[in-house]
Order: structure tokens, then C-alpha cells, then sequence
């Protein structure tokens, strides 16, 4: 439930289930067990320097 990207940088990968039936399979775990276990484990290293703040906002 983690990635070491951000939102704001384009995604070069993307999570692919292997086939239909890990879909059904995910709606019966406690997703929110594992978004809560991914954020106690904190946020990986930086692979890219921060974004600059733009003056278009």
C-alpha cells in the first residue's frame, strides 16, 4: 500500500492485479487495515528532489 512517488511526478508503473479474481479477492480484506499498516510504516526515501513552487497558482 505504499509507493515511493509522489503525487505530483508522473507514474512510470502502475499496480497490475495478475487477474479478475484478485479483484474480488481484495473486497473481501480490510483495505483500510492496510492503507493504516503502509502509513505507520512511514514514507520511503525521496527518489526525486522536491518540486518548485510555481508562480501559475
Amino acid at each position: 500500500m505504499r509507493t515511493p512517488y509522489r503525487i505530483d511526478i508522473l507514474q512510470p508503473l502502475y499496480f497490475v492485479l495478475p487477474d479478475l479474481k484478485r479483484l474480488f479477492d481484495l473486497a473481501g480484506e480490510d483495505i483500510m487495515a492496510m492503507v493504516e499498516h503502509g502509513m505507520q510504516m512511514g514514507l520511503h526515501a525521496p527518489k526525486f528532489p522536491p518540486k518548485t513552487k510555481s508562480h501559475a497558482a
